[in-house]
């Protein structure tokens, strides 16, 4: 196939022609005006690509002769260019070596490039920050009322809920005290009546033993005692007889001391002897004894009761948080306590191995949710912060180290309400601006990153680091928003 270079014919139409060539031969032919094969480099790469789509080229062009009138052609000034073998190999040596220096100029050209890209794009930072900070320690009163529908910062109020059990609960305790314990001495006595008149005994009259003045008996029912009477014989001989009767007495206390044996006389308490007497003429007085024994003392009562109120008083505490829904809370001073019935099987001084008390009580307490009081308690403390500060951010929550319930107040329709006085803690700093400081570092050197740090009013201290680092002047912060991460915290 023959190719004819035309006026303006490019290096790059006659390699499109030789690639597009049906056949294997191809000749270039024509007068070289655009003086493109002029170079013997463009012959050599116009063989070497030939050579590349597998053609064989072969190159004959003319030049122009001048002459004095009209110009003609002349057969020897046509050149013919046949691209041997060994030639094409050595014209593409030299377009090889060429392309390799291309190549490494390139090679070289990206590195730079992709070494640049790495400084730009790849480095990362970290900027701690410990801000000076304040504690901020406020008294705030809540009222929590079980009617509130939801927390109202405004009115300072949250719901609450009433929780009421009661429960009876028994405790026994050893008896500690002593006591003597034993039976009264009895028997009957007669009782002389040296009067004119009839005299009656109460029950209860009290006989004094003649021998022992510290043994006394009483009556135990009412005596009638018939008066005295005078009999008069057929002689002037007259016959006196008393009034008698008999009774029964006990020792007034307990013990065998009191038994008597017969024949003892005794006189009556308040009445004399010259009128009234008595004996146990017909049988002894007896039946008396004493022993000691286990009795409940004062203590023993004061100690179950104390028990008693701390055990029952935790049982229904326990209760009453056992029925704790979420994140309800009693507060400190919110539980209270009530005995309804106290009932003690034994009185002090009574004979007893142990002492059982029984004991019904009933406790009540009006809960809030901790979310709730969370959530009124942000706004109200935001309130009170001065406009230079605010909040630290990154604290989840505020500390709340005191809720303590007052007296619960009951209304005139008998709704409860309760005041809750809270401490609350929590720290402010100065007002820092991340984001800024975040944009203004991109790109610093360190030293120049220190001193912008250095000049912000409210850093206490601060480090920073930057991955990976690079030599010299190069050592940077990282240039990407993204890669450079602050942190703040306080002291």
């Amino acid at each position: 196939m023959e190719i004819i270079i035309k006026k303006g014919d490019t290096l790059y139409k006659l390699i499109d022609q030789i690639r597009n060539s049906p056949e294997g031969d191809v000749t270039i032919k024509g007068q070289d005006e655009s003086k493109i094969l002029s170079p013997q480099t463009n012959r050599s790469f116009l063989a070497e690509v030939a050579t590349g789509y597998g053609k064989n080229l072969q190159i004959e062009t003319e030049t122009q002769r001048k002459s004095d009138g009209d110009p003609r052609r002349n057969p020897q000034d046509i050149k013919a260019y046949n691209i041997k073998p060994a030639q094409q190999d050595e014209e593409a040596s030299s377009i090889k070596s060429a392309l390799k220096i291309v190549g490494i100029f390139v090679i070289f050209c990206a590195a730079l490039v992709a070494i640049a890209a790495f400084w730009y794009f790849v480095p990362s930072g970290q900027v701690n920050i410990i801000l000076n900070s304040e504690t901020l320690v406020k008294n705030i009163e809540i009222t929590v009322d079980p009617k509130a529908v939801g927390a109202d910062p405004t009115k300072k109020t949250i719901p609450g809920v009433e929780l009421a059990i009661t429960k009876s609960e028994r405790k026994t305790t050893p008896a500690t005290g002593k006591t003597t314990t034993g039976e009264k001495a009895k028997g009957k006595v007669t009782i002389l009546n040296k009067t004119d008149n009839d005299k009656t005994f109460d029950s209860r009259t009290i006989f004094i033993l003649d021998d022992n003045s510290n043994l006394k008996y009483l009556l135990t029912e009412d005596i009638k005692v018939s008066k005295r009477t005078v009999t008069s014989s057929s002689t002037t001989t007259e016959t006196v007889t008393y009034g008698s009767a008999e009774g029964e007495i006990m020792a007034d206390k307990i013990g065998k001391d009191y038994n008597l044996d017969i024949g003892k006389s005794f006189e009556i308490e308040d009445q004399e002897k010259t009128k009234f007497t008595a004996s146990n003429d017909k049988e002894k007085i007896k039946g008396g004894s004493s022993e000691e024994v286990k009795a409940v003392a004062k203590e023993d009562i004061d100690k179950i009761s104390s028990e008693m109120e701390g055990a029952i008083k935790t049982s229904l505490e326990n209760e009453l948080k056992g029925k704790l829904v979420g994140d309800q809370e009693i507060p400190s001073g919110g539980f209270t306590y009530a005995i309804i019935e106290q009932t003690y099987d034994k009185k002090i001084g009574d004979p007893a191995e142990v002492l059982v008390l029984d004991e019904t009580a009933k406790a009540e307490a009006i809960v809030y949710s901790k979310n709730h009081l969370k959530e009124i308690l942000a706004p109200i403390i935001k309130d009170t912060i001065p406009d230079r500060y605010s909040l630290f951010e990154t604290d989840s929550e505020l500390e709340i180290s005191d809720a303590i319930a007052q007296k619960t107040v009951v209304s005139e329709t008998g709704s409860k309400t309760m005041p809750l006085q809270v401490k609350v803690k929590s720290y402010i700093i100065p007002k820092i601006d991340a984001d800024k400081i975040r944009n203004s570092l991109l790109g610093q050197s360190l030293p120049d990153a220190d001193s912008y740090l250095l000049g912000i009013s409210g850093i206490s201290s601060f480090d920073l680091s930057v991955t990976p680092q690079f030599p010299g002047p190069f050592n940077s912060m990282p240039h990407v928003a993204s890669h450079l991460k602050i942190n703040l915290s306080h002291n």
